[in-house]
């Protein structure tokens, strides 16, 4: 919890955080405290913990561009009759 209040502004702005949407938190955050050396090895340290979480995140938040470049690869390799 600690971590997290050194990222927003306000304690009270975490009441506007909505897990499924990343872009809602930029107005609240402590932009500064995402290039210190805390945050960095805060955040790997957490990754580490929650590696599960980290990727599946990951994942969810790429997925619109891996479906579209799996789709383009699948649409090329039809077009030109490859087998990938």
């Amino acid at each position: 919890i600690k971590f997290i209040e050194k990222i927003v502004k306000n304690k009270n702005d975490l009441n506007n955080y909505l897990p499924k949407r990343a872009d809602n938190v930029k107005d609240y955050t402590n932009s500064h405290f995402f290039k210190t050396k805390e945050f960095i090895t805060g955040y790997m340290y957490l990754g580490l913990k929650y590696t599960a979480s980290y990727l599946n995140s990951f994942l969810i938040m790429s997925s619109a561009f891996l479906f579209f470049t799996i789709f383009s690869i699948n649409l090329i390799s039809s077009a030109f009759n490859v087998s990938l």
